[in-house]
């Protein structure tokens, strides 16, 4: 009994350790991703502080849908910065892997901010922001 339970509780704090790591890394996404939206042209880049909130809310949906995968609950009852608005909603129901599509539009949107003239840092520090949203 005794190495049952030692094994449980082991079990347990490696799973809570993969889990802090996880949302660590999505943490750092989100905080890369401000620091480094420093266009060289402000003028050039419409709408600095609502993509940053909107980069915000992504990796909070992001880490809300993969606490619900792990627990197996519903993405009803989500805690999301910035709520889930209709869209988004229906877009993950209709989802297989939700947490796919999430970093899906993470990525997309870090592609089209780029495009646009933010995330204007060096290939290798950006890339730093890529590595966090995969390795979550």
């Amino acid at each position: 009994l005794a190495f049952h339970t030692s094994q449980a509780y082991s079990r347990y704090w490696e799973a809570r350790t993969h889990l802090q790591s996880m949302s660590t890394k999505w943490l750092d996404a989100a905080f890369e991703a401000c620091l480094f939206d420093a266009p060289a042209d402000l003028q050039g880049v419409a709408h600095g502080p609502a993509w940053r909130l909107q980069v915000v809310h992504l990796c909070s949906l992001l880490h809300g849908s993969a606490i619900s995968y792990l627990s197996r609950q519903s993405g009803s009852s989500l805690n999301v910065i910035g709520g889930i608005d209709q869209e988004e909603a229906s877009a993950l129901e209709d989802a297989g892997d939700q947490v796919y599509l999430v970093k899906k539009w993470l990525v997309e949107m870090f592609l089209s901010r780029q495009a646009d003239g933010g995330l204007s840092q060096q290939g290798p520090i950006v890339a730093r922001l890529y590595g966090a949203v995969a390795d979550g």
